[in-house]
């Protein structure tokens, strides 16, 4: 049976739109405010690519069109790598504003060769772009904590496979040309929407899987306008501006304040080694551990996959430390009945403000720096920051 390009467009653009439609449903179902929502974006724009190039080999006449499925069809790769740096925490700004200026050069690729070079106008733009966005992507798969699940490695292997295959086109289509034969038969739009069919379903599959895990593994999604999770506990940018106002006033009074760091580091290891359950039973007495053994008159917030926050006032540094042990013994007990037989390495630090000045996200890293410590020292459970060496800043 030989497919013609109408048929074959067809196809690969119902495979989009319906890999589309159920990830984007899933997103609206879960209420992903995180790489999920990004995700769905690509997806949205690889229907929407389908569309345009279906229009155009129905017959369509408006040759803008295969701009705006040009420069869609760079989005779809282009929002898969900021996805997968939003699942790692990083900033989507200059990112962004990169993937929106590609976008519009490859429009404008298209314009500017005209109507004379058919379906194929500003290929070599776009194909450079896919490239691009590929190998971002492939590199941001491997990056902690991605990289950490599984399923990444698959999604790096998709995005490095659409950079080898775009590569390899914009040679052979500088070298033979659209018209080959050897051209037509492995690079051309069948063998392309073949390939694009297989990696789209592939990617689906990954891209739900690790959205499903990072739910997960966070425990908690967003419920509140005030950015408080279900448990109570504060979202990360949510703690960071309590902590700002409480450390405001603190400095006023000259008082002491103190900052908290938990981390359990090995959740997802412990998840893939001995079942989901197990791993969604660890956040969950993490979570509601912290909350119960910190002071009553603290703030209790999120800091990233694997850490909790708490910002409390302590009259003394050694009331401070109590606090930490208070919290880590507790932990420790609760972590005993859920899974007598496997125990999480639980690491705590403490800052303060007499140490790092009135600065929460100071106090927050150096916090975040003396858990890690704490994580892998045989000798303390509780290690407190050094002393900064810098002046002080007030928050």
């Amino acid at each position: 049976m030989i497919l013609d390009d109408l048929t074959v467009s067809v196809m690969s653009g119902l495979v989009g739109v319906v890999a589309g439609v159920l990830f984007i449903s899933e997103t609206l179902i879960r209420r992903d405010d995180g790489p999920g929502r990004v995700w769905a974006f690509a997806y949205l724009c690889g229907m929407s690519t389908t569309i345009s190039y279906i229009i155009w080999s129905s017959g369509g006449e408006s040759f803008a069109v295969i701009a705006v499925g040009n420069a869609l069809f760079a989005f779809t790769t282009g929002f898969l790598w900021l996805g997968a740096r939003r699942f790692n925490d990083r900033s989507l700004l200059w990112p962004g504003v990169l993937v929106a200026s590609i976008g519009v050069v490859v429009a404008s690729a298209v314009l500017l060769e005209g109507p004379d070079a058919g379906y194929w106008a500003g290929s070599v733009v776009l194909f450079a772009a896919l490239v691009f966005f590929a190998i971002a992507a492939c590199y941001e798969s491997l990056r902690s904590p991605m990289v950490r699940v599984s399923s990444a490695w698959t999604l790096s292997l998709v995005f490095a496979l659409e950079a080898v295959y775009f590569l390899t086109r914009i040679i052979f289509y500088i070298a033979w040309g659209v018209d080959s034969p050897f051209f037509q038969a492995y690079f051309g739009t069948v063998a392309t929407s073949i390939l694009v069919m297989t990696l789209t379903i592939t990617g689906l599959v990954v891209t739900s899987v690790l959205r499903a895990t990072r739910l997960q593994v966070r425990g908690y999604a967003w419920l509140s306008a005030d950015g408080v999770a279900s448990d109570g506990i504060l979202l990360g940018p949510t703690f960071v501006g309590a902590m700002r106002d409480i450390a405001e006033r603190a400095r006023w009074r000259s008082e002491l304040i103190s900052v908290i760091s938990i981390r359990v580091d090995d959740v997802t290891e412990l998840s893939r080694a001995f079942g989901a359950d197990l791993g969604s039973d660890l956040v969950n007495v993490t979570r509601q551990g912290v909350r119960r053994f910190a002071p009553s008159t603290s703030v209790v917030g999120e800091d990233g996959e694997a850490g909790l926050l708490i910002c409390a006032r302590p009259e003394t540094a050694a009331e401070a430390r109590r606090y930490a042990a208070t919290v880590y013994r507790g932990l420790l007990d609760a972590f005993a009945t859920v899974a007598p037989d496997v125990m999480p390495i639980v690491g705590v630090g403490v800052a303060l403000s007499s140490d790092f000045g009135y600065d929460p996200r100071g106090m927050i890293r150096a916090a975040r720096d003396a858990a890690k410590r704490a994580a892998t020292s045989a000798e303390a459970s509780v290690l407190f920051a050094a002393p900064a060496t810098i002046p002080h800043t007030s928050g």
